[in-house]
């Protein structure tokens, strides 16, 4: 059963929402957890404390999530009803106009400042007369007693007959001051299309988490390896050791060990299990260095079936024999992660669909796996230009090395030396490089 968090400020629309969903979807197949808040601060640890304890999140209108979105940890089963369509205006301004029954239009309305121009456009479609109409936009978090202030004076000078706000708050306040007040809300429609996405979501995660995930484990260099030990039970209780490590990380990520020959290891498990314990799987390489003192590479792969799961495994294990450090690799189709479980993933294309950019890279002589591990580095740490040896820091690997690629890369034009820079008195000056725009 999946538990669904339902975010709102008001504990009615809330209720409306978890009815509506229960109407939508199997009963036995969701369990919905209404949170309320009150103020941007009690979004804030409800998001912190409450959003690792549920499944997926549904926000009963824009507001709370453009403030929640960066506590949230997976936006991919998070669903918004995030926008107040011109229908929802209309409704609320006929009504209004139905009950007063005059040709005054003046109106005081508020906003998030991200969804003013939807509004806007809005508003300008409608068929009636609104210049006295006051438009009033807030950015998230907002400060409510800015937004009452707003429309609090616009009353008092006589320049409105009523508001419309989008914030539950403002509207409980305006009401205790007696000032005429209709909140807008998002429409059922909305909030329909928000869990059944929701529900075509966490569906898609079932089928995904349930795909195939294998993890090779093999020691680097096991002949060197066996040599440096020599004397045969040193060698046993070693290897003991190690799959008593290995066996212990089996049964974190709920896999099946396959002992091979030549300290090769194989886990079978699911992408979810692999996925969810990235952080143990990356804390299993150091206690390996630290138990047994000893290199091993470290390759994972993603697949529907056993074969392409194990194909990406092989193909992840490659890559890590390329690294001097002991870093993991997974492979998911054309998608590779690198030191899968760390602060320092970097996530990248081993292929491109740029014939143009394909024969360039193959006159430079640097792989597209490389090339593409390089912009990705660059849009991560925001560089615009860098030197060798920056990019030598990042990618791990030596200055000659990377010094060999950006001189091929500018050869084919894909990078432009756009100066020097001298650190010391002593020694040639450093190139600076940036990305060319013929790339």
């Amino acid at each position: 059963m999946f538990k669904i968090g339902v975010i709102s400020a008001s504990r009615e629309s809330a209720q409306h929402m978890i009815e509506l969903a229960e109407s939508i979807l199997k009963k036995d197949s969701y369990k919905y957890i209404p949170y309320i808040y009150n103020s941007f601060t009690a979004l804030k640890n409800i998001m912190i404390q409450h959003s690792n304890q549920v499944d997926g999140l549904l926000f009963t209108g824009p507001n709370p999530y453009y403030f929640a979105k960066k506590y949230i940890n997976n936006e991919q089963l998070t669903t918004v009803c995030s926008v107040i369509s011109g229908y929802e205006i209309y409704k609320y301004i006929l009504e209004y106009l139905y009950k007063n029954m005059n040709n005054s239009l003046r109106i005081s309305m508020d906003c998030p400042i991200q969804e003013i121009e939807i509004f806007k456009e809005s508003l300008n479609m409608l068929k009636i007369p609104h210049k006295d109409f006051f438009l009033q936009q807030y950015n998230i978090p907002c400060i409510f007693d800015d937004v009452i202030k707003k429309h609090r004076q616009l009353w008092q000078s006589h320049k409105i007959d009523i508001v419309f706000t989008t914030l539950h708050a403002v509207q409980m306040e305006l009401e205790k001051l007696n000032i005429p007040c209709k909140r807008i809300e998002v429409g059922i429609n909305s909030w329909r299309q928000a869990i059944q996405l929701l529900d075509e979501k966490l569906t898609g995660l079932h089928f995904r988490n349930s795909q195939l995930g294998i993890i090779c484990i093999k020691i680097k260099n096991y002949d060197e390896f066996i040599g440096h030990y020599g004397n045969y039970y040193k060698l046993q209780k070693l290897e003991l050791l190690l799959k008593n490590n290995i066996l212990s990380l089996c049964q974190t990520v709920n896999g099946y060990l396959i002992e091979k020959n030549d300290g090769y290891y194989e886990i079978f498990s699911s992408r979810g299990s692999i996925e969810n314990h990235s952080t143990e799987i990356s804390s299993f390489i150091t206690e390996i260095q630290l138990n047994c003192h000893v290199d091993i590479l470290c390759g994972i792969g993603l697949a529907p079936t056993v074969f392409g799961a194990q194909v990406n495994a092989h193909k992840a294990l490659a890559n890590g024999h390329e690294n001097t450090q002991n870093s993991i690799y997974i492979i998911d189709g054309e998608k590779i992660t690198e030191h899968f479980g760390t602060k320092n993933e970097l996530h990248y294309e081993a292929g491109t669909n740029k014939p143009l950019l394909t024969a360039k890279l193959k006159t430079a002589g640097v792989s597209i796996q490389t090339y593409n591990r390089i912009i990705f580095i660059l849009q991560k740490m925001s560089l615009v230009s860098f030197s060798a040896t920056q990019l030598a820091q990042y990618l791990n690997v030596t200055i000659r090395n990377v010094q060999r690629i950006l001189s091929g890369l500018k050869e084919a034009d894909l990078v432009v030396e756009i100066g020097q820079e001298t650190l010391g008195k002593r020694g040639r000056p450093t190139k600076i490089y940036r990305l060319s725009d013929n790339r």
